[in-house]
């Protein structure tokens, strides 16, 4: 384990840290040149750091004056992205208080600390509110006429302040790329209202923060709440005449295999600067997955690729938490790893689970992340019920398939799969199911036939497909063996746990 003695993160330590940041020379001014971030001798500059977040939700933010000089001195970043409100920088918010003056101090006293040790901080416009002030606050699709209006004058400002940079909008939603570059008319739905508002393209802040004299680095993410870069290369936003613009990568359980990402970002960054400004997992975000093996995945290509990147997040109860609690004690499946990453020492290799409780797939709807990736024909909801769930009708017809996938697993804590099977009116369909460890099938056996009229349990020991104490399972398949399988029906579906 780390020797971390966390008694030392308490908050007596925070004047000695304070008082041990004596004069230091300024922040030097980094730009872009070409993919890379560089200083004015040319060396590279690679960002290292975490999200402080709570100013978007909190006026008074929570604990920023402990958190910023231990991310810093104690934690090692030298890099923090701190999440703004629009309304709550101009004291529009219901908790505001006043004109927005102490919550703008607030932000002034993380700059400061960030100049005073050669530092850096990245202001990011996390919250806006459809252009309708203290209302509906929160996280929209794309920025709005407001949005023009905060950063007008937070760039002005922290004008040139070479700590500071600019984050334009934090995770855009779902939009045309020109209207995420330009704007356009945006319809979506917020805490259940439909709302449609004039956006503001990303291009016109970057322009707007240009047009008061501001050059700060500018971070800009895609849409699909900053994980999508697709769009970008056809739409890149138009420098002018400042030291760059870096693109947002976000990265989370639930979007992608950490397979599948590593070519996107990797291939990415060859053609435009890019930092990975959101990462993490945690044990609520994806049941099946070990979040501390996942986040040692994710630091190895960080690490491998030499990326830019900035972990989520420096808050105990903001998902996925790099810290346990005002101590600061790191999270043991996060944030011992991140720490060590920013102290340049070795990371810890989590204990494999070897047992778990089970875990469903289905039981009237699809769980724990799992969806219907398959060809076969399927009512998830029909009227035949096994026990009080509804039951999946399934039709099989043109050699299609049943397939149920999810980001990849470790199969170690199972020890089985099992569910109910109907063979509706007929039954006797011959049928098999398959297992998949990534893409590649990696074992069938042939399932008894299903009865007419009756529903019969089976279960599939791992040993018999295959997998027993395999990693990366990804997804289960039932396929006919003929190609006029008549329907039937599958219901309560079970990883088997072995606790």
């Amino acid at each position: 384990m780390l020797a971390v003695t966390f008694s030392d993160y308490t908050t007596p330590m925070i004047a000695c840290i304070a008082a041990a940041v004596l004069s230091v020379a300024a922040s030097p001014q980094l730009h872009v040149d070409g993919t890379r971030i560089v200083d004015s001798q040319g060396h590279e500059f690679r960002i290292h750091g975490v999200n402080i977040p709570s100013l978007e939700w909190a006026a008074k933010g929570e604990h920023m004056d402990e958190s910023v000089p231990i991310a810093f001195d104690k934690w090692q970043a030298n890099f923090i992205r701190v999440p703004l409100s629009q309304d709550r920088w101009f004291g529009k918010a219901p908790d505001s208080g006043d004109d927005g003056s102490n919550y703008r101090s607030i932000v002034d006293s993380v700059v400061k600390q960030a100049e005073s040790r050669g530092k850096y901080v990245l202001l990011d416009l996390h919250w806006s509110d459809c252009g309708a002030w203290g209302k509906d606050i929160g996280q929209h699709a794309l920025p709005d006429a407001n949005s023009l209006t905060f950063w007008k004058d937070c760039a002005k400002r922290y004008a040139n302040r070479a700590a500071v940079w600019f984050d334009l909008y934090n995770e855009p939603i779902e939009a045309p790329w020109a209207d995420w570059r330009d704007g356009g008319d945006v319809t979506e739905t917020f805490n259940g209202k439909k709302m449609s508002y004039p956006a503001v393209g990303l291009q016109t802040l970057l322009t707007a923060i240009r047009g008061v004299g501001a050059k700060n680095l500018i971070v800009a993410g895609g849409l699909g709440y900053s994980s999508r870069l697709d769009g970008i290369l056809a739409h890149p936003l138009e420098e002018e005449g400042g030291f760059g613009v870096v693109y947002a990568d976000h990265f989370y359980p639930g979007w992608g295999s950490v397979e599948d990402w590593e070519p996107t970002v990797v291939a990415f960054r060859k053609k435009l600067p890019l930092v990975i400004s959101e990462f993490g997992a945690d044990p609520k975000m994806n049941p099946l997955d070990d979040p501390a093996r996942r986040v040692l995945d994710v630091l190895d290509v960080l690490k491998r690729n030499d990326f830019n990147w900035v972990a989520w997040c420096f808050h105990p109860a903001a998902s996925p938490c790099l810290i346990e609690d005002w101590t600061f004690k790191p999270t043991s499946y996060f944030g011992v790893n991140v720490l060590a990453a920013l102290k340049g020492s070795p990371l810890l290799a989590p204990v494999r689970v070897t047992a778990l409780p089970s875990a469903t797939i289905y039981d009237g709807k699809l769980e724990n992340g799992f969806q219907s990736w398959g060809s076969a024909a399927v009512d998830f909801a029909s009227t035949l019920h096994y026990a009080e769930h509804a039951s999946m009708r399934v039709d099989l017809k043109g050699d299609k398939r049943l397939q149920l996938g999810a980001m990849p697993f470790d199969g170690m804590p199972y020890k089985a799969i099992s569910f109910w099977i109907h063979g509706g009116d007929n039954g006797n369909q011959t049928l098999h199911l398959a297992v998949n460890i990534m893409d590649r099938e990696a074992g069938s056996v042939a399932l008894p036939n299903p009865q007419a009229g009756k529903w019969t349990k089976i279960e599939v020991p791992f040993s018999k497909l295959g997998i027993e104490g395999r990693d990366h399972v990804k997804s289960f398949s039932i396929r006919g063996g003929t190609s006029d399988v008549e329907p039937f029906y599958v219901a309560d579906i079970t990883l088997v746990g072995k606790r």
